[in-house]
């Protein structure tokens, strides 16, 4: 099942591979977890385009071609822990939505058998997705820490995919 849905993220039309999961009810004996993401609204002045569900498949669509399957499953996932933490009091917020995602990442991908170095990286990707936002305020030695991390290539793409999903 792990490596079909893997090769399903591979796909050009990945979004719409992961739309007919959700729509034929496959996607709950998969990753469960990512059907909460449908109908957890988010703030508009931040995420016009819709929930985190349809935010999700527009960062999958603005992946580009040949990606790492790593890279795959950090678009998917790199929100999954908005709806555990959803909070609506001033705005919508999902505090801490990264670390709890990270720690959601890693038991799902251990659940479908991935190799430890895969979920290593895939939960290194989703943890610090949303650091980009503090760059310019980042001491120079953070900075050159966080730009040292292994494969930060993809780090940054999916920094580009996560602001055009929006």
């Amino acid at each position: 099942i792990t490596e079909e849905f893997v090769k399903m993220l591979r796909l050009n039309n990945r979004d719409e591979a992961i739309e007919f999961l959700v729509v034929t009810d496959l996607m709950r004996f998969i990753v469960s977890e990512f059907l909460d993401t449908i109908g957890c609204n988010q703030p508009p002045e931040f995420h016009p385009e819709g929930d985190v569900f349809t935010h999700t498949i527009k960062v999958l669509e603005n992946l580009p071609d040949n990606v790492s399957d790593e890279l795959l499953l950090a678009a998917l996932f790199h929100d999954i822990g908005k709806p555990a933490t959803f909070t609506n009091t001033d705005r919508i917020r999902f505090n801490n939505h990264d670390i709890v995602g990270a720690e959601m990442t890693e038991n799902i991908m251990r659940r479908m058998k991935f190799s430890n170095e895969i979920i290593e990286h895939v939960v290194r990707m989703v943890e610090n997705h949303m650091k980009f936002r503090f760059i310019t305020e980042m001491k120079k030695s953070k900075l050159i820490k966080f730009m040292r991390m292994p494969k930060f290539d993809e780090h940054m793409q999916l920094h580009k995919a996560d602001c055009l999903g929006s």
